[in-house]
């Protein structure tokens, strides 16, 4: 069966308090959905996760597996790149993040603690929320870890940081999913070998120091090892320990019970709490611009039902501003969710179906990001039918209008269920099909249809300027 682009011109008439959706299906328990509202104007990309199906699967996923790698984002990417490194069916950025990379909030993936949760010494009052999930129940909550290096017979060491760069006076410990442990001098390190014990939010490891030293600048986390350092004023308990000194690492994380969560993702604010707008900014020490003006957003959110719900909103564009963080809960409440949490949004905002994104990134680009939420499962397999563009793939089109786009076979127009759309570079497409002009340009124009992806290029000219 051979199919055909056919695209159809009309004018740029949209009413102001239209308000359109669109909604697919990409596998079973997950559902993908497009809204347009131009009044305000918004676009919002949004996934919905049924956990009861067993044919999905949401994780906390690092970008590169380790917190760090030896790149120059040190193990950022993009949630595409991670979407497409698990062979995923979609995915959203997570959480915030400094220059190097780690997630600043707590991070658990399939069991296995990544970070600790915020909280600054200097701030021993202030907290962030955080996401955790299981096989079958999702839920919010405010987290705090405890964890000590115990040498046998001696007294307890705390440790203030997991798998982060090293502040002066705290001690750090990096696992092996650290990749890279990195230091300021002055400073003591010790190298443990893994004995025994995993990297639970809660439990104990024991294990045996195999090596001690100064200075340590950056060291990469050998699997079966750890990486402890103490800095300037913790330098000194480091310092005295012994080669072949048995220790025991505990860590005792609350928040949660850990015999449901296995995933947990950071954030910033609460947005809704049973049903009710909650904005938690000044416990989050967030800025008051950063509640009060739009921006893009990313949240999670959990309807009455627990299906989770992955939105991002759109911003910084003439066609979708963003949103303040009170009308992002206005739009997770939109969607169903009781509770719901603001993640890291801005530049970092992407979303992700079938390896596409289906936000347009305000950096223009997919911004590299610490870590993102993915889904997991199978993609539905690739059709033996003949699907291709056919016509001319190059097509001049004015900005004053739009471009009305079907996929059409021997039998007639596919149903616009069927089709998912993508469009980067000088304009949008709506899941409706309609592509949207923003500039003079190129548009890569792309369609997943039956499991196979079509693709043509269409230039975007101003008649005005000719």
């Amino acid at each position: 069966m051979t199919f055909a682009l056919v695209a159809t011109i009309s004018m740029l008439q949209t009413p102001i308090s239209t308000v359109k959706i669109w909604e697919k299906w990409i596998a079973p328990g997950l559902e993908y959905v497009m809204e347009w509202e131009p009044g305000k104007p918004w676009i919002i990309n949004a996934l919905r996760i049924n956990l009861k199906s067993t044919s999905i699967r949401p994780i906390s996923e690092l970008a590169g597996k380790t917190v760090y790698e030896d790149t120059p984002s040190f193990g950022r990417g993009t949630v595409t790149s991670m979407v497409q490194a698990d062979s995923g069916l979609g995915g959203i950025n997570g959480d915030f993040f400094p220059f190097k990379g780690n997630p600043l909030n707590l991070m658990v993936r399939d069991g296995e603690l990544l970070e600790m949760p915020y909280q600054p010494k200097e701030f021993p009052t202030s907290r962030r929320p955080v996401f955790g999930w299981g096989d079958k129940s999702a839920q919010f909550g405010f987290a705090r870890t405890s964890m000590t290096l115990t040498p046998d017979g001696s007294k307890s060491i705390p440790i203030d940081g997991l798998n982060e760069e090293s502040i002066p006076g705290q001690t750090t410990i990096n696992s092996q999913s650290a990749g890279i442990a990195y230091g300021k001098a002055p400073n003591s390190y010790a190298i443990i070998e893994i004995q025994d014990g995993k990297w639970a939010p809660t439990g104990q490891i024991r294990g045996d120091v195999i090596e001690t030293g100064n200075n340590l600048t950056k060291r990469n986390v050998l699997p079966g090892t750890a990486i402890v350092i103490g800095e300037d004023a913790a330098a000194p308990k480091i310092a005295a320990l012994q080669k072949s000194e048995e220790v025991t690492i505990s860590m005792n994380t609350t928040g949660f019970d850990w015999s449901k969560i296995t995933n947990v993702m950071g954030g910033s604010t609460t947005l809704l709490k049973d049903k009710k707008v909650d904005i938690d900014s000044a416990e989050a020490r967030e800025a008051v611009e950063f509640t009060d003006l739009r921006h893009p957003r990313s949240a999670v959110g959990v309807n009455g039902r627990g299906d989770i719900w992955l939105v991002a909103v759109d911003g910084r564009t003439k066609y979708s501003i963003g949103a303040t963080l009170p009308e992002m809960a206005a739009i997770m409440s939109s969607f169903g969710c009781v509770n719901a949490m603001n993640m890291d949004g801005g530049g970092s905002t992407a979303i992700n179906v079938l390896g596409m994104t289906m936000n347009h990134p305000s950096d223009g680009v997919e911004r590299e990001v610490a870590n993102a939420i993915i889904v997991l499962g199978t993609p539905h397999s690739a059709s033996n039918e003949n699907l291709t563009f056919i016509g001319p793939s190059l097509v001049s089109l004015d900005q004053s209008v739009t471009l009305a786009i079907k996929v059409v076979g021997n039998k007639g127009n596919l149903p616009n269920s069927q089709i998912l759309w993508n469009a980067e570079g000088a304009a949008w497409i709506d899941e409706g099909g309609t592509l949207h002009p923003t500039r003079a340009g190129i548009v890569n124009l792309t369609a997943r249809v039956h499991g196979q992806l079509l693709e043509s290029r269409i230039t975007i000219v101003d008649q005005k300027a000719n």
